[in-house]
């Protein structure tokens, strides 16, 4: 994998997943839109989703997002985020829903 977000004339806009090296999880990925509705109600995300903003997702950006970020920096702040003790809790807690 290239360390470039931007070779290949990717603008980071998809594509790939970035340069750190780290698992992306899409879990509703194969999943309709009738299917992510019926689980956004079931785990009370729905309600949040249909607020009446252009994209639901301004509700939890920030003010000022960085639009082109180093990507070395980026993976630097991502290791300061101690996500070991995180990720082995929601492995202990996980819930599959088929």
């Amino acid at each position: 994998m290239d360390d470039d977000p931007f070779a290949n004339g990717n603008d980071g806009s998809g594509g790939k997943s970035g340069s750190c090296h780290k698992s992306v999880f899409r879990p509703l990925i194969g999943w309709n839109k009738e299917n992510i509705i019926k689980e956004a109600q079931r785990i009370g995300t729905y309600e949040v989703s249909i607020q009446p903003y252009e994209d639901c997702c301004m509700l939890f950006s920030p003010p000022h997002p960085v639009l082109y970020g180093d990507v070395n920096e980026a993976c630097a702040l991502y290791e300061t985020l101690e996500l070991p003790p995180l990720i082995d809790e929601a492995l202990k807690n996980y819930e599959l829903v088929r």
